[in-house]
């Protein structure tokens, strides 16, 4: 729900299925990384999703008018 929330602020349109299962997977990885870096449960998640977010407002589709 997020990741698409995001994608509907910075690109105005939902992610592809492909783009949801990329986003999922690295969130899931960057969580990981916060949890061993010692961040726990909800700050974890917190860091993952605004890595993911300097992630989207870096795509060329945000920065770039086509």
């Amino acid at each position: 729900k997020q990741v698409t929330e995001m994608y509907r602020i910075a690109l105005s349109r939902e992610p592809t299925g492909h783009e949801l299962d990329l986003n999922l997977a690295f969130l899931e990885k960057q969580k990981d990384q916060a949890l061993q870096n010692g961040s726990r449960g909800e700050a974890a998640l917190r860091s993952a999703l605004a890595d993911l977010a300097h992630v989207t407002l870096n795509l060329n589709e945000f920065v770039y008018i086509k």
